[in-house]
């Protein structure tokens, strides 16, 4: 039995179609992709505020305060050093006892975000991160963070290590380099917002390029984690 064969106006509709169809997806995904990335600044923006707010209204760094038990009944004392240490002292409960975040306290040391339960430390950064580091920051890692380690070094009052795995990852480079790019330079090695996920013996994981000179777009893997730096450089 003879088939009538597609008319091409009949293929132009369908082309047209289809082309609208997927038109449509990739906007819808951008528009996930930007409510995302707002919902994920927007909380790391309330942390950086209760930080400064709270160092200009007790002269120290919430965590690090050594008298903080005088202002705040059952807080635990912070060493004083002006720096707050990484998983040791209790930055988020000083903030929620001085009223300054009202968030659900996880732990003294950390809270969850409301993108894919990320753990949301405050701690100082050394300078090998990022080149304007040697400030406190905020880290943005997943719920699977044993991998982080904190030691001490001479003339270092501490340092972050990045683990030789990606366990504790959390974003895309795609991810990563959105909001790097929206809210800094883009750049994974510079500026206020960047990463560090290669070792000292070479890259780890697909988030950037092994100089961290660009972060790698087109992979799915969750490999990224990322620092954004609260003060500004002195």
């Amino acid at each position: 039995m003879f088939r009538r064969a597609f008319s091409l106006i009949e293929l132009s509709v369908v082309l047209v179609i289809v082309s609208v169809l997927l038109t449509g997806i990739v906007i819808g995904r951008k528009m996930v992709d930007r409510s995302q990335i707002l919902a994920i600044m927007e909380e790391i923006n309330m942390y950086k505020v209760a930080v400064n707010t709270f160092k200009s209204s007790y002269n120290a760094m919430p965590g690090d305060m050594n008298n903080a038990s005088f202002f705040f009944s059952g807080a635990v004392n912070g060493n004083g050093t002006g720096y707050i240490w990484f998983n040791i002292e209790h930055p988020m409960a000083h903030l929620l006892a001085a009223g300054m975040i009202d968030t659900k306290v996880e732990s003294n040391t950390h809270v969850k975000s409301k993108f894919r339960n990320a753990r949301i430390y405050i701690h100082y950064i050394t300078s090998g991160l990022l080149p304007s580091s040697s400030r406190h920051g905020i880290s943005f890692v997943s719920d699977t963070h044993g991998s982080y380690q904190s030691s001490i070094l001479p003339m270092e009052p501490t340092v972050h290590k990045w683990p030789e795995d990606v366990n504790d990852s959390i974003l895309t480079g795609y991810e990563a380099h959105s909001i790097d790019e929206k809210f800094d330079d883009g750049i994974p090695n510079d500026g206020d917002i960047g990463t560090r996920m290669y070792n000292y013996s070479g890259l780890v994981g697909n988030c950037t390029n092994y100089g961290r000179t660009a972060y790698i777009l087109n992979s799915t893997d969750r490999d990224c984690k990322l620092i954004f730096l609260i003060e500004e450089p002195i």
